[in-house]
């Protein structure tokens, strides 16, 4: 009876250790001066001169106070100066890094530096090209090709162009420039007190935005992950607006947090006094490389399914979870666990040997603490039927708090 089990489940996954199936990987003041009217400004009685060259300095402080009281109002985010739509002119950007105490805007946002540490580097150290410059004003650069760049904040901020001809491409050294503009553009949108997200309107503009970040991260892929995880939150999000708003209204707070998270991290990047924790490698091996390691190290897989860690943990979180409908009905359940229990064992300790990541070889040793249970007792002949489903619990348990993580993260 066993033997056909075994023959049944080895035609479906085949007689080696390795569990392989089809990938089901599918892996956002003046105020008048107070006006001091002397509490409130009682004016003794004085003669007539005196009391007209008081009348006059009054009317002139009110004067003052409600132009500056329009200023104030004209250029309040409710009534923005300029057209925000890209490739257009846009409101000069406030630069606030500086204003900030250092120290405490980097203790505040400690996780945020871990998880976009990537994305701060690129940023950090990055100057507008001086290249090409026509002219500066006002504390913006205007370039050759049309591109216009607030120099405080190195954003861009318009281009302009002959429409006949037609708009041209940002040079390699003001890609940057341009994608910190869309990000900028992006967080100033959804912090307008007007601002409302189920607006098709509002969502169609932010698409634009990210669109254009998408077409300029060719060569930065941690901004490439960012702006496609987010684009894909604020399609789903439009497309759930008429049918289930609840969940659309998730959607969209993650592109909120994920805007929010990235204006954030590019600010970080002008912190002079930041030290950037080092980016973690992963895996840096070639296929190649990897089956010659193996004709040494019997922990290396010569052929594995899955070339990364976190392909293996959402594959194996599929099994853990009993998704794969085929796999279960084509044996019994203690030769399931078993044989997803083995393996998983196995591509930990494959994974182990490769990655140079301090995060993920945590996981992985963990993984390999909870699988080695069943290891030891199939050793000596004793894994009986409760060590191996505990293991198997603990180990669905651990990979989906994995799998979490990994989701969040990206």
């Amino acid at each position: 009876m066993h033997n056909n089990v075994k023959d049944s489940i080895d035609s479906i996954i085949g007689s080696d250790p390795i569990f392989t199936t089809e990938s089901q990987r599918k892996v956002l003041s003046i105020k008048c001066n107070t006006r001091k009217k002397k509490s409130p400004s009682y004016f003794r009685l004085m003669p007539t001169l005196l009391g007209v060259v008081t009348t006059i300095l009054i009317a002139f402080i009110l004067l003052v106070n409600i132009t500056n009281d329009n200023r104030e109002t004209a250029e309040s985010p409710e009534n923005p100066s300029t057209n925000n739509e890209p490739g257009s002119s846009v409101k000069l950007p406030e630069s606030d890094s500086s204003t900030k105490n250092e120290s405490n805007f980097i203790q505040e946002n400690k996780d945020l530096i871990e998880e976009y540490a990537a994305i701060i580097k690129i940023f950090q150290g990055y100057e507008l090209p001086t290249e090409g410059i026509v002219k500066e004003e006002l504390n913006v650069l205007y370039y050759e090709n049309g591109y216009q760049f607030h120099v405080p904040t190195k954003q861009f901020i318009g281009v302009g162009y002959d429409p006949e001809i037609g708009q041209s491409e940002p040079t390699e050294d003001q890609i940057l420039g341009v994608i910190l503009g869309h990000v900028a553009n992006l967080k100033a949108e959804i912090d307008l007190e007007s601002y409302q997200w189920d607006r098709l309107g509002f969502i169609e503009l932010e698409l634009e935005h990210l669109y254009e970040v998408k077409k300029y991260s060719d060569n930065y892929n941690s901004i490439e992950e960012w702006v496609d995880k987010t684009i894909n939150y604020l399609e789903e999000s439009k497309a759930l607006l008429n049918s289930d708003k609840e969940e659309a209204y998730q959607l969209f707070n993650n592109v909120l947090n994920l805007i929010s998270d990235f204006h954030t991290a590019t600010e970080l990047a002008n912190v002079a006094s930041l030290e950037v924790p080092e980016t973690e490698k992963g895996i840096v091996l070639s296929q190649d490389e990897i089956e010659e390691l193996a004709k040494t190290n019997p922990n290396v897989l010569p052929a594995p399914e899955f070339y990364s860690v976190d392909e293996f943990i959402a594959q194996y979180v599929i099994f853990l979870n009993r998704e794969n409908k085929e796999l279960l009905e084509s044996t019994d359940k203690y030769t399931y666990e078993q044989h997803i229990v083995t393996t998983a064992n196995g591509y930990a300790k494959h994974f182990l040997e490769l990655t140079d990541s301090k995060n993920e070889q945590k996981k992985l040793e963990k993984i390999v603490e909870i699988t080695d249970v069943v290891f030891e007792k199939m050793r000596v002949s004793e894994l009986d039927d409760l060590t191996l489903e505990n293991s198997f619990n603990e180990l669905r348990t651990t990979m989906n708090h994995y799998f979490e993580m990994i989701n969040k993260s990206q």
